[in-house]
This record gives C-alpha cells, sequence and structure tokens, in this order.
C-alpha cells in the first residue's frame, strides 16, 4: 500500500496491485484495473518513486526471513512486517520423475533378438553389416526430414533425449499445491500470493501470477488454453517424425535387399559366393522391419504418451488456477481437481 493524497488534501492509502495506469491530463490521475479513478496531489513521478519503494520494501522484507519464516536481520523499516510463510516444496525433489521404461524395453527387445538368433545357430556379428544398416538408417532419416522443415528435424532430434530419459510429474502431485494456494487465497486474497510461488510448477505460477495482476479469468483461460494447443502441436510434430520414419524404414529395407539380389544376379556364375549374398541381401530387409519396430514406433508412442501426461497436467493446472481466481473453497476445490485425475486401480475395483 502507498499513501496519497487526494485534491481535496485527505490522505489516503491505495493498493498499488491494483493500478493499472497513471496519466497526466495535467492532474495525475490514476486509473484501477476495475475503472476506478483517483486524482491526486503527487506528481507522476512521485507515484512511480512511492510504487517502486513499495515493491523494494516487500523484496527487502521477503529477503529478511530464512525459509522457515525466522528473521535474519533487523532493519526498523521492517518492523511492522509480517513474515511471508512459504508454502510446501514440489514433491519428489521437485522435478520430472525419471521414466527408463522406453530404454528398457528397447534394450531388452534387441537382447532378445540376439539370444534368438543365437539359438537358432546364427551369430549377431552376421547382422551387423555395415552396407544394408548404412542405407536403412541413413535414407529413412534423410526421406524423414525431407517430408518436413529443417526446425520438424531439430526439434524431433532433440526431443530423443526426452524419450529415453525424460518422464512426466505426476499429476496427483499438483493437487496438494493448488488446494494450499487456493486455501491462502481465500484466507488472505490473491495477492497474499505473489511471495508464495517460489518452487512451484511454471505453468501454475504463471496463470497465478496473471490473476495476481487482475487479467480478466476470461483472459486467464484463453491464453492457458493457448499455450497448452501450442505444446500439443509441437509434441505431436515431434511423434510424427519418428512415426513417419517407422513407414519409411520396412519399404527401405526391401529396395536393400532388391539392390542385394540385382548382385547375386551378377555372381550367377560363381556359385560358392551365392550363399553368402542372399544372406547379406535379406539383412536390409531384416534392418528395416527391426528398426521400424523396435525403435522408430516405440520412440513415436513414448512421445505421444508424454505429451499426453503432460497436457493432462497442464489442463488440471489451468482448473486449478480458474478456481483460486474465483475463491472457490479449497475443499471443493481438492475434490474437482482430484475428479479430473485418472482413476486408480483401487477406484476402479470399487
Amino acid at each position: 500500500m502507498i499513501e496519497l493524497t487526494r485534491l481535496s488534501g485527505s490522505v489516503f492509502l491505495l493498493n498499488v496491485d491494483l493500478i493499472e495506469r497513471v496519466d497526466r491530463t495535467p492532474d495525475t490521475v490514476i486509473t484501477l484495473v476495475d475503472g476506478k479513478k483517483y486524482v491526486v496531489e503527487e506528481s507522476l513521478a512521485e507515484v512511480c518513486d512511492e510504487v517502486v519503494a513499495y515493491r523494494a520494501s516487500i523484496i527487502a522484507a521477503a529477503s529478511a526471513f530464512d525459509g522457515q519464516g525466522t528473521p535474519l536481520g533487523r532493519d526498523p523499516r521492517l518492523a511492522a512486517v509480517t513474515p511471508v510463510t512459504p508454502l510446501g516444496p514440489r514433491t519428489r525433489g521437485g522435478g520430472v520423475v525419471k521414466d527408463p521404461a522406453t530404454a528398457i524395453g528397447i534394450g531388452l527387445a534387441l537382447v532378445v533378438i540376439c539370444v534368438a538368433n543365437v539359438l537358432e545357430g546364427g551369430s549377431p556379428t552376421s547382422l551387423l553389416l555395415l552396407p544394408p544398416m548404412l542405407l536403412v538408417f541413413g535414407t529413412t532419416l534423410l526421406i524423414t526430414i525431407a517430408g518436413g522443415t529443417m526446425a520438424d528435424a531439430k526439434d524431433a532430434f532433440r526431443s530423443l533425449r526426452r524419450a529415453f530419459t525424460g518422464g512426466a510429474e505426476p499429476v496427483d502431485d499438483l493437487v496438494p499445491q493448488v488446494v494450499e494456494l487456493a486455501d491462502k487465497a481465500r484466507r488472505e486474497g490473491l495477492l497474499a500470493l505473489e511471495d508464495a510461488l517460489t518452487d512451484h510448477d511454471p505453468f501454475l505460477v504463471k496463470g497465478v501470477t496473471m490473476a495476481i495482476d487482475g487479467t480478466d479469468p476470461e483472459e486467464v483461460r484463453e491464453i492457458l488454453e493457448a499455450e497448452i494447443d501450442a505444446k500439443k502441436r509441437a509434441d505431436r510434430q515431434a511423434a510424427k517424425f519418428f512415426r513417419d520414419a517407422g513407414g519409411y524404414a520396412p519399404t527401405i529395407g526391401i529396395v536393400g535387399t532388391v539392390m542385394g539380389l540385382v548382385h547375386v544376379l551378377e555372381k550367377l556364375a560363381q556359385p560358392d559366393e551365392l550363399g553368402h549374398l542372399i544372406a547379406g541381401a535379406f539383412v536390409a530387409t531384416l534392418w528395416g522391419v527391426l528398426s521400424a519396430n523396435v525403435l522408430w514406433l516405440p520412440i513415436a508412442n513414448r512421445l505421444r504418451r508424454l505429451s499426453e501426461l503432460e497436457c493432462a497436467r497442464m489442463e488440471v493446472t489451468l482448473e486449478g488456477v480458474a478456481a483460486i481466481q474465483a475463491g472457490a473453497n479449497p475443499r471443493l476445490v481438492a475434490e474437482k481437481l482430484r475428479s479430473l485425475l485418472p482413476a486408480t486401480p483401487t477406484q476402479e475395483a470399487a
């Protein structure tokens, strides 16, 4: 709150978080987010200085306390400031829960294929022929890149690490955070959340910050929904890249086999080399089918699933922000958000 003086000489306090703009006409006119106007004696520069000083005092107050709300030092200007009670940190270390399902699945699938080959009397090294592997993997990637833009290809390759080592934060961990914020907002007002958004989901922080700034609820929803849609489109394109590769690879393998058989026909006068050449020709088909079904398509499905989980979390966050902004009862907020979560096996059995 800052202290201002009306033209009549009366002094009043104004919440700076409700100020939309300040005009000089030539009197200083302060317009609030609800359209209400105040004409004050202070100049435009003086009002700005008051706002800056107030914001600085808030930052100074926050830095004067440790994470437990214990004063670290005494400043006479902060004597009346109430310590900020931090909300609980995000669970599971505050980060993304790693899920190695893709790495484990693809790795073990390759091991099983090698073991089966050995049990049939073959040798895994006989499948590691450079020409068919170069043809299948190189051509598949190149024609997949040709079907899009270079930006699409770069995004797809960047998503490879996410596919193998990434994961999605559990949606159910979000509910306690939103309920805690809703309870604080209901008891102390939205402005009380300004210093309580540390160590929370960035999407949640963005939505609550817009609510604190006085953004219209419909506009908040539109902005957050647009961000969710943009993420869905980006993730869909990354998954499509590998799904397309899975479609091209078997055909490229057949091309490699045909090329090998043409070479075999050229060697009909040398029967002792035909067996080796025919086997090598069919290795291309093997790698085409294997890479599609053991590598490219699983990666595409993995990226699609991660996108579904992350977007579901963002949609729950959107509903939570709307409930916080509306001042809903925390208990009802919790019930509403839990109704949006996937049913657990226990709930399904009941």
